[in-house]
């Protein structure tokens, strides 16, 4: 298959489904929100404290959501045919283009840490400033376990992983092509995974003290990016319907029922959740939907990268700046919000569309150029 090939196929799967970027917009709030839940509002009703203090399950529906876009928009690069060495860097250079640049520039900004102990050597609270951890974040390697962690950006651990995900979706891809040419295989793919993930988490406790994000968080989105390329198999044979959207919203509710009345049972029945919401939503069909067309939630998803990327240098640099005798605690939340909102807003027009735009034009000079 050539690079034009590759294009045109790419360009047929890339409209924008909606439905599903109103809720990664709302999924990286609840991150947000998670990441300073310690400091919420006296006046926070108690439910919704609860619901927030969930949030790091909304870093599983982002790798379920992942994998059902990748596979939306690349599937056909390596699920037929004969798989190139070209078509696999051109798809890993193109996955760069749209996390690298983001990425980078904050962690290059969160060396304000070590710079905020020299000049303000009483603030205690500058979290772990791990130097092999730092280095390898550079090469996206930082949540493979090759090092203590987490540190520094912490939620960029996802992003870790997410690129290991990507190094083998050709082959994840290639599998359940073979494998999921119904529905009922399709569900299997995705139920093989779901136990795959519950057998792991109930294991994933040791006596050498190993965290989730040095191996579990590997095995978390390994198995959630697969779940979502079998929930993209699962719709090419089950056109959108409203049927659809009936079955997914049932697993959804089901899942969450469950989790209320049990929650050690969250890396069973929630990803399995995650895969009945994208399922339900990716067809963009139904009141739902609808409202999840919303345009402010549609800028939200559409920042939602920068958002999540940003969001833990601002939570220093705001806790830094406000907890201190004579602030009111209730005012550093609301501050925070605001801040995340206009950073990831700059971010998002100023490094990360542009620099995706200038590295694609780049990228898709140089593989045409290979190509011949």
């Amino acid at each position: 298959m050539t690079v034009s090939t590759f294009e045109t196929n790419i360009s047929k799967s890339t409209e924008p489904l909606r439905a599903l970027t109103g809720i990664r917009g709302l999924a990286a709030w609840w991150v947000v929100a998670y990441h300073f839940r310690d400091i919420l509002p006296t006046a926070t009703p108690s439910p919704l404290a609860h619901f927030i203090a969930y949030g790091y399950l909304a870093v599983d529906l982002f790798f379920v959501l992942s994998g059902y876009v990748i596979a939306a928009n690349y599937s056909l690069w390596f699920c037929a045919g004969e798989m190139s060495r070209v078509s696999y860097i051109h798809f890993l250079a193109l996955r760069l283009s749209r996390v690298y640049p983001v990425h980078l520039v904050i962690l290059l900004l969160f060396m304000v840490i070590p710079l905020s102990a020299v000049l303000s050597p009483h603030h205690h609270d500058l979290g772990d400033i791990n130097a092999p951890y730092y280095l390898c974040s550079f090469l996206l390697i930082q949540g493979w376990g090759l090092v203590d962690g987490p540190a520094w950006n912490m939620p960029a651990w996802s992003i870790s992983d997410e690129w290991f995900a990507y190094l083998a979706f050709p082959l994840i891809c290639r599998v359940s092509f073979r494998f999921s040419r119904t529905a009922a295989h399709s569900l299997l793919f995705i139920m093989f995974f779901a136990i795959v993930l519950a057998v792991v988490s109930s294991l994933r406790l040791n006596p050498q003290g190993m965290t989730d994000f040095q191996w579990f968080g590997l095995v978390r989105c390994m198995c959630e990016f697969s779940m979502g390329i079998g929930v993209y198999h699962l719709l090419k044979v089950s056109p959108s319907s409203s049927s659809n959207l009936i079955l997914g919203l049932i697993l959804l509710i089901a899942g969450l029922a469950i989790f209320i009345y049990q929650p050690s049972t969250e890396y069973f029945v929630l990803p399995l959740s995650f895969a009945g919401l994208v399922f339900a939503l990716a067809g963009d069909y139904g009141a739902i939907a609808s409202l999840l067309r919303a345009k402010p939630l549609q800028l939200l998803g559409q920042i939602s990268y920068s958002t999540y990327i940003c969001h833990y240098l601002i939570k220093f640099l705001i806790k830094f700046a406000l907890l201190r005798p004579g602030i009111q605690p209730d005012y550093v939340f609301p501050s925070y919000i605001l801040a995340v909102l206009c950073a990831s807003s700059l971010l998002h027009v100023y490094i990360e569309r542009p620099a995706q735009i200038a590295l694609r034009r780049e990228i898709r000079l140089r593989f045409r150029g290979a190509a011949k």
